[in-house]
């Protein structure tokens, strides 16, 4: 009798064992990635004198600046409107920073090309083609608009298509500079007044994007990451930039992501050196935590 208890104990032991070290435990601390393998262009292949010989068909002052625009892409201009061509639509997305100078920046297709218009997108369309695609842009943010909006769902949507989540045939963007209807950027406040921030943000905090330089503590020392102006943490509910940000496969906005409904925060450049940061940051905001790539 005493030896079967022994030998029972040692094998709930063993199970409890089993169980502490399996692959479920050890995904505990794992952080998804959402992802779909990018959609194949099926239509025809244009190229960018194919792009310019268009735009000249319906303004004669369309023209080639590539030379001296700093951009070192393929750049077309007529007298209000600048574009820059990429070679996919992704790409476009992915070097959209939503403004370029004084101008807001709108992302387009010509064929399997990737476009970025920068200037008024209302101006512009009077010199485009009608091949040459742009969304149409609103100012709605209303639940019940025909509107893009920065949902839970929508952000997930965009990590997982990328790209392609803004090109929705039946519904706005929406316009550069509009927010969600959150009241302010709580998540940031959370993170500074739990002394993540190296200087109080409760100030500075703007309608549509902040941020804070991370203390030395939290952000540690990643040479690939800090540099003269340390490493920052900031939080966007600027409805489109969340958009854009999700949409993004560009390593400059960092590996991680946290997001919930119409906000997201970031650290710009941030690595799988930043996993344990975005873990113990999560556990306070409560927010979505995901890999970006």
């Amino acid at each position: 009798m005493k030896k079967s208890m022994i030998t029972l104990s040692l094998l709930l032991v063993v199970l409890v064992s089993a169980c502490s070290s399996s692959p479920e435990g050890a995904k505990s601390t794992d952080i998804p990635t959402p992802s779909a393998e990018v959609a194949r262009y099926m239509g025809v292949t244009q190229t960018t004198d194919q792009l310019l010989a268009a735009l000249q068909q319906v303004d004669s002052n369309w023209a080639d600046v590539s030379a001296t625009d700093p951009s070192e892409v393929t750049a077309f201009s007529n007298s209000n409107c600048l574009i820059h061509v990429y070679d996919t639509f992704q790409d476009a997305v992915d070097n959209d920073f939503g403004s370029y100078g004084d101008n807001w920046t709108y992302t387009g297709s010509y064929g399997q090309l990737g476009l970025l218009l920068i200037g008024s997108i209302d101006e512009c369309r009077t010199s485009l083609p009608g091949d040459v695609w742009f969304a149409n842009y609103s100012d709605a943010v209303t639940s019940n608009s025909n509107v893009l909006l920065a949902t839970e769902d929508n952000i997930l949507d965009c990590l997982t298509r990328h790209a392609e989540c803004l090109r929705v045939e039946d519904k706005s963007l929406p316009n550069p500079g509009v927010v969600s209807s959150l009241e302010s950027l709580e998540q940031l406040l959370i993170l500074d007044e739990n002394g993540f921030c190296d200087q109080s943000v409760g100030e500075t905090v703007t309608a549509q994007l902040s941020g804070c330089e991370l203390t030395e503590e939290k952000a540690g020392s990643d040479p690939e990451i800090v540099n003269s102006s340390g490493l920052w943490v900031t939080e966007s509910r600027g409805v489109r930039d969340i958009l854009l940000s999700a949409a993004s496969t560009s390593p400059r906005l960092g590996k991680y992501m946290i997001y919930g409904e119409g906000w997201v925060l970031l650290v710009n450049g941030s690595t799988e050196k930043q996993k344990s940061l975005f873990i113990e940051m999560n556990k306070l905001i409560k927010g979505k935590l995901v890999a970006r790539y």
